[in-house]
């Protein structure tokens, strides 16, 4: 007699129940979600253990972390007083439309400017190869 490993072959009862045993489960776990997404419920964020008191360069590893966290703020600040003179020329450029007594642009303005826009950028591609 053999002494080789199990065979791992089950019933085709016992794999329609598990699949419908896991069915049920995901479908639960989908439920759940959506109702703590109703009431607004947030999944606790895991808390983030720090650096032990007695790591080796602590303070320099702490400068480290301040200084990625303001290069990030920098940047999105950054991006946020662009995207806001943006709005602000644009709403310039609108108001000096308006007082010239020029229509508000269509669609088809716009299109015509993204496909001036499209052929600079080819043009500025074909020199740089």
């Amino acid at each position: 007699k053999s002494q080789g490993s199990k065979s791992k072959r089950t019933t085709l009862k016992q794999k329609y129940k598990l699949i419908k045993k896991v069915k049920e489960h995901h479908k639960k776990k989908r439920r759940e979600e959506n109702r703590k997404k109703r009431l607004g419920i947030k999944p606790k964020a895991p808390k983030d253990p720090g650096i032990p008191a007695q790591w080796p360069y602590k303070e320099e590893l702490m400068k480290e972390i301040d200084f990625e966290v303001e290069k990030k703020r920098a940047v999105e600040e950054a991006k946020m007083e662009e995207k806001k003179e943006r709005r602000m020329e644009n709403k310039k450029r609108a108001r000096e439309a308006m007082e010239a007594g020029k229509p508000a642009p269509t669609l088809e303005d716009l299109r015509r400017r993204a496909d001036g826009a499209a052929e600079d950028f080819a043009a500025k591609k074909e020199l740089n190869l």
